[in-house]
């Protein structure tokens, strides 16, 4: 996944600035755990852009809908590792997203899981780590000085 986020920002940057008061992008995602190329589990989820010139407003909201791990592989430590990859890949999802921002705009992000197992739950606290760990590093080190970093919002839903 080397270079996601420069693949991302180019490829949403342009849908980003339509010229209307608002818009808004949304993209369904699906991570795969696979071993010795057997599917172990997964995450189903998705990403949802809303973006005001205007306003001066992105918001970024993260929708987790299911994670699964086969019985036969429960207990073997799948589950973290997919959450691990899942997180990853929001907070890589959340860079290009940072880099393709419209400048003088603030940056939310909402993680919205309905996830009612406990196993579901230890997975999306395990994405809103990450997702807030990614925010923090943003506001901490990122370049775009225009930018605001705002708030995290954690919607379990449990």
């Amino acid at each position: 996944m080397a270079g996601l986020p420069g693949r991302i920002a180019r490829a949403w940057e342009f849908h980003a600035r339509p010229g209307e008061s608002y818009s808004s992008e949304g993209q369904s995602l699906l991570m795969v755990a696979v071993v010795d190329r057997q599917p172990v589990g997964f995450f189903s989820g998705s990403v949802e852009l809303f973006v005001s010139d205007e306003e001066h407003f992105v918001d970024l909201i993260v929708a987790a809908d299911m994670v699964y791990v086969a019985p036969r592989f429960r207990r073997q430590g799948y589950g973290m590792d997919l959450s691990v990859a899942t997180g990853w890949l929001l907070g890589e999802l959340l860079e290009a997203i940072y880099a393709a921002a419209p400048a003088g705009s603030k940056l939310d992000v909402t993680l919205r899981a309905d996830i009612y197992t406990t196993g579901g739950e230890h997975f999306a606290n395990k994405l809103a780590e990450c997702l807030e760990y990614g925010m923090d590093m943003l506001r901490e080190y990122g370049r775009r000085r225009r930018i605001q970093v705002g708030s995290f919002s954690f919607d379990g839903d449990w």
